[in-house]
């Protein structure tokens, strides 16, 4: 059995507090009259849907440098054989926590959700995962 080492254990912590983050005011709601209203508001945005509370390019590129760490705790998740693995890894964990993330910030009412910060997310975490892999 293999332990973590510091700087696993602070990616591990990174993954912990970004997820934190994301969903941030943590005030959900199960509500759909809620949700509906979230959407009306469009404050419930599909990718590049046009909206006063859209992603800025400043805020989307923020996502893909705050998902980088995200690739590179994926590509550091287990034992280093190569780039190929280390994208696996990404592919396999890294993107759909994401995902899922995002997914459960539908559900918190005071916030934006923005489907665009998806690519930016997804293209930090393969470069993470690339960026470890060498």
């Amino acid at each position: 059995m293999r332990t973590a080492t510091p700087f696993q254990r602070t990616l591990a912590v990174y993954c912990a507090v970004f997820a934190v983050f994301w969903l941030l005011p943590l005030d959900v709601t199960l509500r759909p009259g809620e949700i509906a209203d979230k959407a009306f508001h469009k404050r419930l945005l599909l990718p590049f849907m046009a909206s006063p509370d859209a992603a800025t390019a400043g805020e989307l590129a923020f996502c893909l440098l705050a998902a980088v760490p995200l690739g590179i705790a994926a590509a550091h998740a287990g034992v280093r054989r190569g780039m190929r693995e280390a994208l696996d890894r990404a592919l396999r964990f890294a993107l759909p926590g994401m995902l899922a993330l995002e997914l459960c910030q539908v559900f918190v009412f005071s916030r934006t959700t923005d489907m665009t910060v998806v690519l930016p997310l997804s293209a930090g975490i393969l470069a993470g995962a690339l960026f470890a892999s060498r």
